[in-house]
């Protein structure tokens, strides 16, 4: 009988039709590693959000050090391990009506108040963003999603030829 392993790929999970309540938006995508859901599952943050009545936009490629929750998105500006003394420093969260895992799917974002889903700018950034009563813009609607891709044709055929060649054995 043919042993098989699974590796562990990070998921390209894509922020869609995010929208704040200022009339501001999100785009971009990050990557999710379930398999390292204890330490650093979130990677290759890019997320952008736009001008809207409470904020001019930032830009976003970094994890806050919050880990392993999941079911919340968390940006910053800054990278929390690295020089903190430039601010502004802004803060993106998104509760998920879901987990995220590696297989990919679509999840809701928890509007404000149910999913306490902001953007805003930081009060102080010790650990990562601190907002205190700084004033934020709340997400009213979107979604995170992401397509795992199949295995390559080769791995099918071969999966299959293995089936058929324990069942002919059988017979």
């Amino acid at each position: 009988m043919a042993a098989t392993t699974a590796s562990a790929v990070p998921v390209r999970w894509t922020l869609i039709d995010v929208a704040f309540d200022d009339g501001g938006t999100a785009t971009g995508s990050f990557n999710f590693d379930y398999d390292l859901r204890f330490g650093t599952p979130v990677s290759a943050v890019q997320v952008t959000t736009t001008a809207g009545a409470a904020y001019a936009g930032a830009l976003y490629l970094y994890r806050d050090n919050i880990c392993c929750d999941l079911r919340q998105l968390s940006f910053d500006t800054q990278n929390p391990g690295g020089d903190t003394s430039q601010f502004p420093a802004y803060g993106f969260f998104a509760g998920l009506a879901g987990p995220m895992t590696n297989l990919g799917g679509t999840i809701a974002l928890l509007p404000h108040p149910t999913g306490n889903s902001f953007e805003g700018e930081c009060f102080s950034y010790s650990a990562g963003c601190s907002f205190n009563d700084r004033p934020k813009r709340y997400i009213v609607s979107g979604s995170i999603s992401s397509v795992v891709p199949l295995p390559l044709p080769g791995v099918l055929f071969a999966s299959a030829l293995a089936l058929l060649g324990i069942s002919w054995r059988r017979v």
